[in-house]
This record gives C-alpha cells, structure tokens and sequence, in this order.
C-alpha cells in the first residue's frame, strides 16, 4: 500500500476541476449514475478526482484536468501507456472493494483498476492496490453493498502498486507481483 497526503494546492485543484466538470455537466443535464446515500454529485466526483490526484502524484504524471460533458470513457489515467481506471472510496463497508457497476462498467479500453481509500479528514489517500481488467473480470464476485448488486474484488486480491511500475517495463504487463495481504 502506498500513502500520500495532498498537499493544500492539490486539494484546491481538485475542488476547483470538480465544480468546473459539475457545472459544466449541470448546464447540459447530465445525470450521474453514481448512488452515495451521503454525498451528492459534486461529493462523489470530488473523492473520485481525489484520488486521482493522489494516483498521478505518485506515479510523477500529470492528473487529467479535462472538463468533459460525457466524462473520461473509463480512463482516468494514462501511464507509461497503460490506461488507469481509479475507482476511490471513504466508506468503511468498501474500503476493502474494488467495485463496479457490472463488466461494462469497466471500461475495456482499460489496462488496470486501482482502489484508493480517503483518509485522515480527506487529506490523505492509500492507495490499496492494482488490478489488471481481465483479472477483474475473472476474479470479481457480485456484491451489494446497500445500493443494488456490483461486480467487486477484495483488496486481497489486488497486486501492489509495484506491479504498475514493472509492467510499465515489460511489453506484456504483469507477469510477476507482490499480492497485497
């Protein structure tokens, strides 16, 4: 696992990029697919974005500051060619999970999932772990976490973050990784 804080210029970053990407989405009546009992819409991207940032940060790339009316098509990230879908949460009950909506969800135009966890008053992001999308696939088992079923994966089963990196120097991905216990 990977820890980093954000530091107070990043935080505004993402502040800012999240109001411009819900506004801009609010002017075109974009609704959200995206169910958190407690946060609205601009709450829920936030996080996301955050960890994000957070991801960006550590691998020494730049974060994707677009403000797209259709959203990213699943890619949040792009390092070393390698496609990120960062899927990031506050929840105790998923801290554990990478989850999405069901396999279309994540976007087959993606090499990797990445789990992040939101900590320490939203200031700080562990990043658990990496997934590459097959291993999702085959691995993930349906999940409700409250809000109807999801296809998820236990931070058990997730590479560490090294594997991202070695990938990032081999032609056909992760051959080799460090499991997360």
């Amino acid at each position: 696992m990977w820890r980093l804080r954000l530091s107070d210029r990043d935080i505004e970053m993402v502040q800012r990029i999240t109001f411009a990407r819900q506004d801009k989405k609010r002017r075109h009546y974009v609704r959200t697919k995206k169910h958190d009992v407690k946060r609205d819409d601009f709450g829920i991207a936030y996080l996301g974005f955050f960890g994000e940032v957070a991801v960006a940060r550590m691998l020494c790339i730049e974060p994707d500051e677009r403000v797209l009316v259709g959203g990213d098509g699943g890619t949040d990230l792009v390092f070393a060619g390698r496609r990120l879908q960062i899927k990031t949460t506050i929840s105790p009950q998923t801290k554990d999970w990478l989850y999405v909506n069901n396999e279309q969800a994540f976007s087959p135009y993606c090499h990797y999932g990445i789990l992040c966890n939101i900590d320490d008053y939203e200031t700080t992001v562990t990043v658990r772990g990496i997934i590459d999308r097959q291993d999702f696939i085959q691995k993930s088992e349906v999940k409700n976490f409250g809000y109807g079923e999801r296809l998820a994966v236990h931070s058990k089963q997730l590479l560490n973050m090294s594997a991202l990196i070695a990938a990032a120097q081999e032609p056909y991905g992760v051959q080799v990784g460090e499991r997360i216990c």
